[in-house]
């Protein structure tokens, strides 16, 4: 799976930089370890699904964004709204 990055440049998927961009906002909101934890892992599972949908794999880093907010808008609104705050910080 491939990424294109806010340079416009193509780089490999991570799941670790998926992973802390969920679960450090989780813990922000006072979430416990296991459950930011398995959230972040259910996010990066809903995420590479959807990758995999897209053709050739590859998808943008605004797209993932949209993706994940949908993702967590759904599953816990305290934590979309702590990722969107640090999006908007980077």
């Amino acid at each position: 799976m491939k990424v294109i990055n806010r340079d416009h440049e193509k780089e490999e998927f991570e799941d670790e930089k998926l992973y802390c961009s969920v679960y450090y906002p989780a813990r922000e909101v006072e979430i416990p370890e296991e459950r930011a934890d398995a959230l972040a892992e259910k996010v990066i599972y809903e995420v590479k699904a959807w990758i995999h949908d897209h053709e050739d794999d590859v998808v943008t880093t605004s797209e993932i964004e949209s993706k994940i907010e949908s993702i967590l808008g759904r599953l816990n609104d305290d934590v979309c709204i702590m990722y969107r705050t640090h999006l908007d910080l980077n």
